[in-house]
């Protein structure tokens, strides 16, 4: 796998709104971006983030640099879905994410 991710998994609040947690890393030999992402096959809109070799995309926490939320998303704290990441030029990275209470 090109794309390397860390502590993948999806904080879901009272109200139903879902956050993305975690890291993803470019192992390629060259730049990328992500494009898009998706939880539970539902597109967050995000501006293209670039994907530098090496360099983390970190979604919620002290170090984040990225944020995905997906408001009403109807998941449960216990479950789990699935994340997918697009990418322009490594194509689509997709992890099965456990659901947790915000």
């Amino acid at each position: 796998m090109l794309f390397r991710s860390r502590n993948i998994y999806v904080a879901v609040n009272e109200a139903g709104d879902a956050s993305l947690v975690g890291t993803i890393i470019n192992q390629k030999n060259t730049n990328d971006a992500l494009i898009a992402l998706a939880i539970n096959q539902q597109e967050i809109k995000i501006s293209p983030l670039p994907a530098l070799q090496n360099k983390p995309i970190t979604f919620g926490g002290d170090i984040a640099n990225a944020a995905a939320t997906l408001p009403s998303s109807g998941l449960v704290a216990g479950a789990h879905t699935k994340v997918s990441f697009f990418f322009g030029l490594g194509g689509t990275v997709t992890i099965d994410a456990l659901v947790v209470n915000a």
